[in-house]
């Protein structure tokens, strides 16, 4: 899927046993990463790149069969012994209360109202309950209900290894699986790479940004504008947000950059807050 810094091919693979990973090697002769991702994610980067094998939907029936004999001799289902009588005929039971007029009445039961759409949280709320948060899950809620609101789409990524990892996020192509699916080597240009190096808020994608870049464009929904900004704890980098289009076409791009300045910077504070507290307990 791409070739990091120092020239090593990136494979990416559903289950990275040590057969796999030699027979790789031997291949292409050349040092390898493995990146892991599902079986469906997998299908869905081959049939980008070489496109949907075609459906045959033709297929062969037998038609030699000779009819099927239904009704024999003394079969069961013989329906000859029965006779067909009307409703009215005196050897009918009938039930008066399966019979007669049905009153429908006047007026139906009245549906429950719709509920009303929830309000997305406003920047100064979300900072103020960041400052307040409990735990590292309650912040990135926080972090993520606003960028809901803000943005058409986002992804959140935990630094690890080397790696950026897809931990959550919303969009239209940002189902579940394709957010744990992630995997962004920091040796390859992308936004996300060039917010992790240089340690702040960046809104250009590299110039030689390749495949991993243009995946991720995907992802985010092919937007006209994207930001990532690193989220700092001490002084780690443990995460980085990337975002696309604001929902709000009418906001400008300043706009759309200082809220997630904001927000990462007050999100990356509550972290550092949050696991000094619980080391102090």
């Amino acid at each position: 899927i791409g070739r990091g810094r120092n020239g090593e091919l990136i494979v990416c693979v559903r289950d990275p046993v040590p057969q796999v990973v030699a027979t790789l090697g031997q291949a292409v002769k050349t040092a390898i990463v493995i990146a892991v991702a599902p079986a469906s994610q997998l299908e869905l980067l081959v049939d980008q790149t070489y496109g949907t094998a075609p459906h045959d939907d033709d297929f062969d029936v037998d038609l030699s069969t000779g009819p099927i004999e239904i009704l024999r001799t003394g079969d069961p289902l013989d329906l000859s012994t029965f006779t067909l009588v009307g409703l009215d005929d005196h050897r009918v039971s009938k039930d008066p209360t399966q019979s007669g007029q049905f009153a429908v009445p006047r007026t139906l039961t009245p549906l429950p109202a719709p509920p009303h759409p929830q309000r997305a949280p406003e920047l100064d709320e979300t900072l103020v309950k960041l400052q307040r948060a409990t735990s590292r899950d309650l912040a990135t809620d926080l972090a993520m209900e606003f960028a809901i609101g803000r943005w058409s789409s986002s992804l959140l990524l935990t630094i690890k290894e080397g790696m950026a990892l897809g931990h959550r996020g919303h969009g239209a192509q940002l189902s579940e699986d394709a957010i744990v699916a992630v995997t962004v080597p920091l040796a390859t240009p992308s936004i996300v790479r060039a917010a992790h190096d240089a340690r702040r808020l960046v809104t250009e994608v590299p110039a030689k940004a390749g495949a991993i870049q243009e995946r991720l464009t995907r992802l985010l929904g092919q937007p006209a504008r994207q930001a990532a900004a690193p989220i700092v704890v001490g002084q780690r980098i443990a995460c980085v947000m990337v975002v696309g289009d604001p929902r709000d076409a009418s906001h400008a791009t300043s706009d759309m950059t200082l809220d997630l300045d904001d927000l990462t910077v007050a999100l990356g504070s509550a972290y550092a807050r949050i696991i000094h507290d619980t080391k102090r307990t």
